[in-house]
Order: structure tokens, then sequence, then C-alpha cells
């Protein structure tokens, strides 16, 4: 049934959840003739099973006793004719992404608006269910409630609170609001949404701030001096890079189905100039992600480049 590691005899079914870093699906282009979706199980120490999806029941028995296991993500592997990495479940880092979850970010966002922007509960409800329901607009293979919930992981692990926390959690549900893949106006598009929704709620000091940041999370032409608030959200939005490569390898998979419109080529060419762009200077602003993520950053970024298609593409510059 399974594809073991060097030296492996042990049952993946074996494996208890403390046991386990994770599990994923690795999916190809190879089928319908050949098998073109995988199971990749990760176990403490990096032991790993790679097994094929005529053995899923197996794997989905296996995973009931999990909890908080990514099942959506599951259904959109089944349906995946492309290379793509999908996380079902991680024993470490934010949240599996699961029903459970989904229904806690909606009820974090609607308590958010009542209680710190004042919001009459049924405005904040409806406020709430708009902002939810762009995040699952199905061009979104990365830019969706699981980004929404790696950032508030991160922004809830730092030591802040207050008014900087406040904002910083402001921009992090609006940045990515409005969002088509290419559109060199998301960014302005969202801070646009922002203001027309809370203009009449919160000070014009607070918008300008939330504004500003959207907008810096183009990450390009960034102002020499920022203040640190608007460092970690800026970090915290490229925390993904610093991740597992595992975690890496789905982010950089989801982007590219996003873009599934662009010819490969030019995907790929413009994506290496913009990754080779990002290792010219230090990819966090912030001491505290530099320390967190950076070398795992680069390490992923550079272990990317030398991989196919990157390795054959030029760059110039």
């Amino acid at each position: 049934m399974e594809k073991a590691n060097a030296g492996s005899t042990r049952d993946f079914r074996s494996l208890t959840p403390d046991e386990t870093e994770y599990v994923l699906v690795k999916t190809t282009a190879a089928g319908p003739w050949a098998e073109d979706l995988f199971f990749i199980i990760v176990a403490n120490g990096g032991q790993n099973w790679e097994i094929p999806n005529a053995h899923s029941n197996a794997v989905f028995d296996w995973l009931k006793s999990f909890p908080n296991v990514d099942w959506e993500l599951s259904i959109k592997a089944a349906t995946c004719t492309d290379e793509r990495w999908f996380v079902l479940w991680r024993k470490d880092g934010a949240p599996n992404f699961d029903k459970d979850i989904q229904n806690s970010l909606s009820d974090r966002l609607l308590r958010f608006f009542e209680n710190h922007v004042r919001l009459p509960r049924a405005q904040s409800e409806s406020l709430a269910a708009k902002i939810i329901s762009s995040f699952q607009e199905n061009q979104r293979a990365y830019h969706s409630l699981r980004h929404i919930n790696q950032c508030l992981w991160e922004l809830d692990t730092l030591q802040i609170s207050g008014p900087d926390k406040l904002i910083i959690e402001l921009a992090i549900w609006y940045h990515d609001l409005v969002y088509t893949a290419g559109n060199k106006n998301n960014e302005a598009l969202s801070a646009d949404r922002f203001e027309s929704d809370l203009k009449d709620h919160l000070s014009q000091e607070t918008r300008d701030k939330v504004k500003k940041m959207i907008i810096a999370s183009a990450h390009v032409s960034l102002p020499t001096a920022l203040d640190e608030a608007t460092q970690l959200f800026l970090d915290i939005d490229m925390s993904i890079l610093g991740l597992s490569l595992f975690e890496f390898l789905a982010y950089e998979y989801g982007v590219r189905e996003e873009y599934k419109k662009i010819y490969s080529g030019r995907f790929f060419f413009r994506r290496k100039k913009f990754l080779k762009i990002l290792l010219k200077k230090p990819i966090y602003l912030s001491g505290h992600f530099k320390k967190k993520y950076e070398q795992a950053a680069v390490g992923n970024i550079q272990w990317l480049l030398k991989q196919s298609p990157y390795k054959w593409i030029p760059t110039f510059g």
C-alpha cells in the first residue's frame, strides 16, 4: 500500500496525531492514465510515507481520529489536474482550517465590529458576512480565509495590544478583500472598500493608518521609514515564506492556480523576477519576524529557484 522512506517498516495507520507532523496531498498532471494524487504523511523526526490515491479510504479512515482536518481541501485535491500541494493537517502552527475554524473566524470578525468599531449587532452581522463571502470566491486558491487564518494566528502570537493590534487586525481583514489575480489595483480597491464600510465609524487618523497598510501590502516601492505596526503587518502578510517547505509549496502552487489563465512561461518568468527581488534585501522588516522566519524564507526561495521550471528560466538585471 505505502511507499515509505528508506528503512521504514512502520504502518502509517499506527501513527497518533502527536506522532504526526503533517498530512498533505500532492497532485500531478500525470492523469488520467497514471496515478496523479498521493498522500504524503510526515511523522516526527522526518519519517514519511507516500500513499497513492488508490488507498485513499485507508488514509481517510485513519484521519478520522485527527482533530480539525481540512476536509474541504481534500475534496479540492481530488478534482485537481495540475501540480499542487495541499495541507490537510498540521500539528503545529496556525489552526487547521475546518468548519469550526471558519465559524470562529466569522464570530471573531463580528465581535471585532461590535466591540472595537462599535457597530450595531445587525450591521456587524451583515458586514462580517459580506467580508467572509468575499474570501470564499472561487478564484481564490491562496488569498482566501486560510490566509486570513494564518495572518490572525501570527498576530495573536505577538506581544502587542491596544490600538496597534486593532489597526493591524483591520488591515489583515481588508488587505486582500478585493482580489483578482494580476490586477494592480487590488490593494487600492480594497482600501476603498475599507473606507466605504467604516468611514462613519472610525476616526480619520485610524482610517488613514489602515489604508496606508493596505496599500503597502502590494510590497512594492515601500517607504524607507515605516512605523512598527506597519512593519509587523507586512511581515505577517509575508510569513508564509518562512514556514515549512510544505506550507511554502502549497502557497506557491496556490498562487499559480490563481494565475492559471496566464501562459506558464510568462507567469514563471515574472514570478522568478519577483522572488529574486525578495532575495536582494531582508525579506522581513521587524526584528521579531527577521529572527523567526528570515533564514527559513531565504532557504525556501533559494531551493525553489533551483527547481524546474525556474532553473531553466533566464533572468535579466
